[in-house]
């Protein structure tokens, strides 16, 4: 089965444009969402086929944190055999784009 990986800043995202996709997609695809879900979980809005990923993601520039994540996120796409990543939020795109051409996922 293809694995889909979704990145984004804020859950309220993930709540406002997603939800719907990943549920759709997830009934083909291994689909993984990584958002900074912190204080802010999500458990229950998907069935337990969809994982959820806590990488902590800022919205302001904070280089240091940005490249943490950025290797983080190398790392788990790398490990994660993904076939595709998708963003939705600038910032986060900017790692998910830049950690998946790294880790050789489209």
């Amino acid at each position: 089965m293809k694995k889909i990986c979704f990145c984004m800043n804020v859950p309220s995202a993930l709540r406002a444009f997603m939800v719907d996709h990943i549920k759709a997609l997830s009934q083909v695809y291994d689909v993984t969402v990584f958002c900074n879900f912190s204080g802010d979980a999500c458990e229950g809005l998907f069935d337990p086929s969809v994982k959820l990923v806590h990488i902590p993601f800022e919205r302001p520039i904070r280089p240091l944190k940005d490249l943490r994540n950025l290797f983080d996120l190398y790392f788990k796409l790398r490990r994660g055999g993904f076939s595709c990543v998708h963003s939705i939020t600038p910032k986060a795109g900017l790692l998910a784009m830049t950690g998946g051409f790294l880790a050789g996922v489209s």
